[in-house]
Formats: C-alpha cells, structure tokens, sequence
C-alpha cells in the first residue's frame, strides 16, 4: 500500500505547526460520529461487538476518562492554542470530511470498515510519527498523551478488530472480498489528499 510522503512535517515552524493541528482536529472530532455510523448500520451482531469498544473508548465516559478528542484538545492547549474548537477549517478539509461523512452515513458497511480501519487506524503512525516529532521540536510543555495512545498497542488493537470485523463480513459474502483492495486504496487515496492539501497551503504562504 501507499505511504505517504510526510517529512515536511518535521520541519515546520510553532505558527504552521498550529494550523495543521487545528486541520487535523477537525477530522479527529468526527471520527467518532463516522464509527457510530458504521455500527449503527451494521447488520451483524458480531460486526457491531467488534465496533462498540473502540466507540466507548473515542467516546470516554462521564465518570472522568476523557474522550480521543478531549485529549487531542489538551495537546492543542499546550501547544497554545485556546478553545480549538472555534477553529473553522479550510474548505478542502471540509469537503474530505464529507466524503467520509457520506461514506459512513450513506456508503455499504464493508466500504465502510475497510476505509476506517485498513485506510485509517491501521496507517495513522504514518502521520502521527512526523506530527509526534513537529510537536516535540515546537512545544517542549506538550502535552503528549494523545501520542502515547495513538502510537501504542491501544491502536494496534483498535485495526485489528476492525479487521476481524471485515472478515467477519467476507465469511457471509465472499463476493466483497474483491472490492477490498479498491475500497482500502480510495480511503488512504483521501488522507493523502488531506495531508497534501495542508502542505500546499504552508508552501503558499
């Protein structure tokens, strides 16, 4: 599979260092209404069984374990950057943000699972690495959970029983298995185009 193209990343300065942060945020805080789309949807039991712990733990509780997102916010505030989520991102974050949206809400299952686990979780240390080190370089007090999760078994975890899901899928209707490939390509295809987009931006000015 493709690997995309990210040592830019490690070079950029505290101000563009902000800007894809806050970008980057911008996917995160839907990635979450993409999961509950797809257990939603989901037909299966087992599929959904598969999905639920991985939306529980994005979610965090009430009880006081923060959410994915709460955690990426706390990183954004170390790095000065107050309420993010005022944040209105570009207009081609916005319209990559669709297509997953679209996807998740509209699109079949498989497609589904194959983009948000193979094309998502299973490639995010392709950028979080140079992010983790653009991070390290610019904000010396970060807070660096969102790292220490995203980077560690937890994620490993969350592919893989994504991947269970997807087979899970492929025993029921073997015919699926050869839109796999296409589905997975489509999916890393869009955060290529995500990442691209943000470094054009950067060059720009």
């Amino acid at each position: 599979m493709k690997e995309f193209q990210l040592n830019w990343l490690t070079k950029l300065n505290s101000e563009e260092l902000k800007l894809v942060l806050l970008e980057y945020r911008y996917l995160v805080h839907r990635f979450t209404p993409w999961l509950g789309l797809l257990v939603a949807k989901s037909k299966s039991e087992k599929v959904r069984q598969l999905l639920l712990p991985n939306l529980i733990e994005e979610s965090g509780n009430i009880k006081g374990e923060l959410s994915h997102l709460s955690i990426l916010d706390n990183l954004l505030k170390s790095c000065q950057i107050q309420d993010p989520s005022v944040y209105k991102a570009t207009n081609k974050t916005i319209l990559t943000e669709k297509w997953f949206y679209s996807l998740f809400n509209s699109g079949n299952t498989y497609k589904g699972l194959c983009v948000i686990g193979p094309a998502t979780e299973a490639i995010s240390h392709q950028f979080l690495l140079p992010l983790y080190e653009a991070v390290k370089a610019n904000c010396p007090y970060a807070d660096m959970t969102y790292f220490d999760i995203h980077l560690s078994e937890i994620e490993d975890e969350h592919a893989k029983q994504i991947e269970f899901a997807i087979q899970e899928m492929q025993a029921t209707k073997k015919s699926i298995i050869k839109k796999r490939n296409r589905y997975i390509i489509e999916g890393i295809e869009k955060h290529s185009s995500f990442w691209n987009n943000l470094h054009n931006a950067i060059s720009q000015n």
